[in-house]
């Protein structure tokens, strides 16, 4: 499958680009870590896949409304709301693309919640 058609079917299945996908996969995971560690926020970006701490603060207000150190702080860290409306699509949109180029089926995707 070339790149083209590859997000042409993930856009179809999944209703996210894959770099849109991964980044709120990321941010699932940064929200848990900051709802259930103390480390700093620039070692949670770090940690679940952003190179660039300000990046990470950037992608991470622009989706969830508030920054990563309010969201810490916030009633909004111990709601479920959140992470909800974060959620990946389900295990069955992504049955849906074709298997992998060497034949091996799909993967399930990760649904941090």
């Amino acid at each position: 499958m070339g790149r083209n058609a590859f997000h042409v079917a993930f856009r179809r299945a999944t209703g996210l680009a894959p770099v849109a996908y991964l980044i709120r996969h990321r941010l699932q995971r940064a929200i848990i870590l900051l709802r259930t560690t103390s480390k700093s926020v620039t070692d949670i970006g770090l940690q679940v896949g952003f190179s660039d701490a300000n990046y990470f603060a950037r992608k991470f207000h622009e989706i969830v409304g508030v920054s990563p150190r309010a969201f810490r702080v916030s009633s909004a860290a111990r709601s479920t709301k959140l992470v909800r409306r974060l959620a990946l699509p389900t295990a069955r949109c992504m049955g849906d693309m074709e298997g992998w180029r060497d034949g091996t089926p799909n993967p399930k995707p990760l649904n941090i919640q």
